[in-house]
C-alpha cells in the first residue's frame, strides 16, 4: 500500500485533516487504533464548543470556527446537533485580584474577546438572574458569549471520517502504527509499520493526531520529548429531571466547574476533576471524594442540585494536557515529512475546523500558516531539540 498522505487518529482532528486532505486529491489514509470517535473525540452527549475563556493564542481559531460550525451539518448531510446556545461564565468575587476571577478583571477579559471579534458581554447580577433564575445569590455577574455552542462531538467526528470517506480516503480501523522507516539519505518517513507487521509506504506525509499515542510515540521514535502528560476527566451525570433549569453553557471564573443540560434533562457536571486510569482495563474509575468535590462546585452555583440524584459517573477516556495549556502542532524537528498534533487539553475540540484547515494546507504548501506559529514546538526552546 502506498498513499499520498497518512493520517494517524481517528479523533475529530485526524477525520477533518483527512478530509481536507482527501478533497485537495490526495491519496489519504487515515489509521485508527481502535474506531472513529472512540477516544475524545466521542463521549455523552452534546458538549461546548466554545470561545469564551479561551487562551488569547487561541481565539482567532475559535472566530474562525464559529462560522465552520453553524454549517458544518449541512456541508456533511449528517445531523451533528450542533446548537449556539450562548455560555454563561459566573462571577462571585468583587475585590480585584491578581488572577481574571474577579469583576474587575473580568472587564479586561471581555474587552480582549472583542479585540477578536468574539460577541461579549459583561452581565450585571440582574441581568445574568433574568437569564437563569435558579442560580446562588453568591453570583454577581457573567461573562456572556452569546455565540458559543454545543454539538454532538460522536456524530461530528463520525460525520466528518465519512465525508473523508466519500471524497476518496480509506479508514482503517482497529490498526495501530508502532514505529515508521525512516530514508537513510533524508530522514524523511518512508514507512509507517503497524503492528502486524505490515507497512504503508508514505509518498507525501505522516500527521500524528493522537492524545495519548503521541508523546510515547515521538520519544520512542525520534527521541523527542513533548512537555505533555495523560489526564482522565470525569463526567457527572444527574438523574433524569423533568426539565433542566439552565439553557446555557455554563462555565465559573474561578470554581472548576463546567455544565451543561443533556437531551434527556440531565446535568451534565465537569470541568477537569480527575478520576484514575486503569491500564489493564483501559478505562478510567472514578475517585469518590474527586465526584464529591465536583458536585459540591456545582451545588454552589445551582443551590437545587442538592437534592438531585446523581445517576452515573463517567471516565471512559483520557485526554493529554500540555505545560501551558495549548496544543502542540508542528513538524517533528529533523523530519520534513512528519507533523503531530497532540495536548488538546480538553478544549481543542472547538477549534478543530480552523486548524485543521490550516494544517492540512501547512502539509500541502510547505509555509507554516501564522495563526498556528503560537502553538509550535520552539515556544518551550530555542535551543534544543528536547523540550524540559
Amino acid at each position: 500500500m502506498s498513499y499520498d498522505q497518512v493520517v494517524i487518529g481517528g479523533g475529530i482532528y485526524g477525520a477533518f485533516v483527512s478530509w481536507q486532505l482527501a478533497k485537495q486529491e490526495q491519496d489519504v489514509i487515515l489509521v485508527e487504533r481502535d474506531s472513529v470517535a472512540s477516544g475524545a473525540s466521542g463521549g455523552p452527549g452534546k458538549r461546548g464548543v466554545r470561545a469564551g475563556g479561551r487562551d488569547p493564542r487561541s481565539l482567532p481559531l475559535a472566530k474562525r470556527s464559529y462560522q465552520y460550525w453553524a454549517s458544518l451539518g449541512e456541508e456533511l448531510g449528517a445531523d451533528i446537533g450542533y446548537e449556539r446556545i450562548g455560555q454563561l461564565e459566573f462571577i462571585e468575587h468583587s475585590v480585584p485580584e491578581i488572577g481574571p476571577t474577579s469583576i474587575e478583571s473580568a472587564r479586561s477579559r471581555v474587552w480582549l474577546q472583542r479585540q477578536h471579534n468574539i460577541t461579549t458581554k459583561l452581565l450585571s447580577a440582574e441581568e445574568v438572574t433574568k437569564m437563569e433564575s435558579n442560580l446562588s445569590d453568591r453570583v454577581i455577574g457573567a461573562i456572556y458569549t452569546p455565540d458559543d455552542g454545543i454539538v454532538d462531538h460522536t456524530a461530528a467526528t463520525r460525520g466528518v471520517a465519512e465525508a473523508a470517506r466519500r471524497e476518496g480516503a480509506d479508514i482503517c480501523n482497529n490498526t495501530e502504527i508502532t514505529s515508521v522507516e525512516q530514508n537513510q539519505t533524508t530522514d524523511d518517513i518512508s514507512e509507517v509499520v503497524t503492528t502486524d507487521g505490515d507497512t504503508i509506504k508514505v509518498d507525501g506525509t505522516v500527521c500524528l493526531l493522537t492524545n495519548t499515542h503521541a508523546a510515547g510515540f515521538l520519544e520512542k521514535q525520534f527521541d523527542v520529548t513533548l512537555p505533555v502528560w495523560n489526564f482522565t476527566p470525569q463526567v457527572v451525570l444527574t438523574e433524569q429531571l423533568d426539565t433542566v433549569p439552565f439553557t446555557h453553557l455554563v462555565a465559573h471564573s474561578h470554581r472548576t466547574l463546567a455544565m451543561k443540560g443533556t437531551e434527556d434533562d440531565r446535568v451534565m457536571i465537569t470541568g477537569g476533576w480527575p478520576a484514575r486510569w486503569d491500564s489493564n482495563d483501559q478505562t478510567g474509575r472514578p475517585i469518590p471524594d474527586q465526584v464529591e468535590k465536583n458536585i459540591a462546585q456545582a451545588v454552589a452555583v445551582y443551590p437545587f442540585l442538592e437534592d438531585v440524584a446523581i445517576d452515573r459517573v463517567i471516565a471512559d477516556h483520557q485526554e493529554t494536557c500540555s505545560i501551558d495549556g495549548l496544543p502542540i502542532i508542528d513538524r517533528v524537528p529533523g523530519v520534513d515529512n512528519f507533523f503531530v498534533g497532540t495536548g488538546w487539553t480538553g478544549h481543542g475540540y472547538a477549534i478543530a475546523p480552523s486548524v485543521s484547515k490550516l494544517l492540512a494546507q501547512w502539509v500541502l504548501n510547505q509555509n507554516k500558516p501564522e495563526l498556528l506559529e503560537p502553538f509550535c514546538l520552539d515556544r518551550f526552546s530555542s535551543h534544543d531539540q528536547t523540550f524540559l
